[in-house]
C-alpha cells in the first residue's frame, strides 16, 4: 500500500518510532505556542492538532528520505 509514494508496508519499526517521536513533538509545539501566545485550546483538539503537525513532519521527512535514496 502506498500513500503519496511511500510503501507504508515497506517502513521499519525505526521509522514508526520517528512517526510517534514527531506526533510527541508536534504536541509539545501546539502547547508551547499555548503557553507563549497566552491562548488555550480544549486538551483534545490541542493533542490533535499536536498530532498532526507531527504526522505531517513525518510524511516530509519520508519523502525527503526517498527523495534522497533515489539519487
Amino acid at each position: 500500500m502506498t500513500i503519496g509514494g511511500i510503501d507504508i508496508a515497506a517502513l521499519t519499526l525505526k521509522d514508526f518510532v520517528v512517526g510517534v517521536v514527531y506526533a510527541v513533538l508536534g504536541t509539545f509545539v501546539v502547547t508551547g505556542a499555548e503557553m507563549v501566545f497566552g491562548f488555550s485550546l480544549p486538551s483534545m483538539l490541542a493533542s490533535v492538532a499536536g498530532a498532526a503537525i507531527g504526522i505531517a513532519a513525518w510524511f516530509i521527512f519520508l519523502l525527503k528520505r526517498k527523495a534522497d535514496h533515489a539519487r
